[in-house]
């Protein structure tokens, strides 16, 4: 049975589409060798400072779920393109965020922690041989807001006997 890896590729490794694709190829050497692969991929380059100064300039003390809802974007944008790349390298892939996959956290803006996973979603998609893309940190919590996430993300208690 096939083992899974999760991948983290932070920001210098996808800032600019040669080395998001650089990424994009690592993870298809690993799906032909047998793994699953689950991606974790941070904003390409300087977008997380730059969204941050975006937010600066329009409000002095930026709202924290405001924050987490516009520093999202950069890590997905990241997310979709690998996507597009695995796709056009003959591999099934598929972009979701944290709340997508399934990750349930507490409610803390900024800084927010996980409190369970649920998996149904994950155990379906590698049933499929999907490759997984996922932003670094972010995931909704109970009331389905989008938050920042402190660490990263724990994907070891997702387990099913039938896919690991």
């Amino acid at each position: 049975m096939p083992g899974t890896i999760v991948m983290k590729f932070g920001g210098t490794s996808v800032a600019s589409a040669e080395r998001l694709r650089r990424a994009a190829e690592r993870m298809v050497a690993h799906k032909e060798a047998g793994e699953r692969v689950v991606a974790v991929l941070s904003a390409r380059g300087s977008t997380t400072d730059d969204l941050v100064a975006m937010a600066h300039e329009v409000s002095p003390l930026p709202d924290p779920r405001e924050m987490d809802m516009l520093l999202s974007t950069g890590e997905r944008i990241s997310c979709a393109l690998c996507a597009m790349i695995l796709k056009d390298l003959g591999h099934q892939a598929i972009s979701l965020t944290g709340s997508q996959a399934g990750i349930v956290t507490d409610t803390s803006h900024t800084k927010a922690r996980i409190v369970t996973l649920k998996c149904r979603r994950h155990v379906e998609q590698r049933q499929r041989q999907h490759h997984w893309q996922l932003p670094e940190r972010r995931v909704a919590q109970q009331q389905h807001h989008v938050l920042r996430l402190r660490g990263g993300f724990a994907f070891d208690r997702c387990r099913s006997p039938m896919t690991w």
